[in-house]
């Protein structure tokens, strides 16, 4: 097996005979295991099986440590020289990760967080939490029950049940976030949506044409209008707008309708057409203002593939081209021109009822 890092084995506590189910497991392994003077080092792969067969019981879940009262402390080359300062009750270096968390010794010698807790109601292991390294692989063991106990809830939710558990690993959120990264449920939850790369824009978007030979199309509204007042009320009728707008240019032209009709829609394309001349192409989508099985529908839509409308659009050599069904990004030129329009007419129409 493949050495990935030393870690130093501490103190196990609490267990049957650890010395002999150590020994015994170590000579399972004894191609990984290293020995030193005072320490036991041994590989991840090691570490991994040893939590496995003898703390957590085998198959059983990281939880049956968690629940006994068995400490478990790592440390890599560089923690043990913090273990051995504080052991001698000297200062620590400015530059170790743990001294701002006032370490010291408990009985067992087992490295734990100081602090001001001492006369709180918390249980000792959460007073006084055990203190590993982030890069020891027992700290991604720990991180990784954790992550898996709170149902993949996030970083904060994790680091939260980790303290919990009574343990403190140093840079703990950097250790968090690479396990989030890595873990497949968490990228199936909260993993970000996948960019389509978008299609060429289609010719007659490109062309050097004089303004509104190639049109997009399409129909907003209704508006509620007040047509007459009497005694008795007033009278109330509908208004839709139809809005062209250049492919090329972005300029725009919106003609007023009284009802979604096929008469209504032509009178419309004639007065465009006789303002702004003869007209290329059309664009629209396929919703029902322009296509559909409106007549059996009974509501009110124009119907491009109508006799009177394909006759007008065959008298002028206009072409029309209907978008994707369910393509609402096909339609974006004349989309969010129609939300500007929408927005102006309705801050316009709210000042004229302020007045009147």
């Amino acid at each position: 097996m493949a050495a990935l890092g030393c870690f130093t084995w501490t103190v196990l506590e609490n267990l049957k005979d650890p010395v002999v189910l150590w020994d015994s497991f170590k000579r399972e392994s004894l191609d990984a295991a290293q020995e030193s003077v005072g320490e036991q080092s041994i590989t991840e792969e090691v570490e991994s099986h040893f939590l496995n067969r003898i703390l957590f019981g085998g198959g059983e879940s990281a939880g049956a440590l968690l629940k006994t009262p068995v400490y478990v402390c790592v440390f890599c080359n560089v923690a043990y020289s913090d273990v051995r300062v504080v052991r001698t009750k000297m200062h620590l270096p400015k530059s170790s990760l743990i001294m701002a968390l006032n370490p010291y010794l408990d009985e067992d010698g087992v490295l734990r967080v100081g602090g001001r807790l001492q006369q709180s109601s918390l249980r000792s292991y959460q007073k006084h939490p055990i203190i590993l390294p982030g890069k020891s692989h027992i700290s991604t063991l720990i991180v990784r029950h954790y992550h898996q106990s709170v149902r993949h809830q996030g970083r904060h939710l994790t680091e939260g049940a980790v303290r919990s558990g009574g343990y403190w690993t140093t840079g703990v959120k950097w250790l968090i976030s690479s396990i989030l990264h890595s873990c497949v449920q968490c990228r199936k939850l909260r993993g970000k949506e996948e960019v389509q790369l978008m299609s060429d824009l289609p010719a007659d978007r490109l062309e050097h044409t004089p303004p509104f030979t190639n049109v997009g199309v399409d129909a907003f509204g209704p508006w509620t209008i007040t047509t007459r007042r009497t005694r008795g009320g007033s009278a109330n009728s509908k208004r839709w707008a139809i809005l062209f707008t250049c492919l090329s240019t972005r300029a725009i032209h919106i003609e007023l309708v009284e009802e979604m009709s096929s008469s209504a829609f032509i009178n419309a394309l004639k007065r465009f057409e006789a303002l702004r001349g003869k007209v290329k192409l059309y664009r629209s989508d396929r919703g029902t203002n322009f296509v559909g099985a409106t007549d059996s529908l009974k509501i009110d839509a124009v119907n491009v593939e109508e006799k009177k409308i394909v006759d007008h659009l065959y008298q002028t050599g206009t072409k029309w081209i209907f978008n994707a069904p369910h393509s609402s990004h096909m339609g974006g030129v004349w989309e969010r021109l129609i939300r500007i329009c929408r927005k102006i007419l309705e801050s316009v129409l709210a000042e004229l009822l302020i007045k009147l």
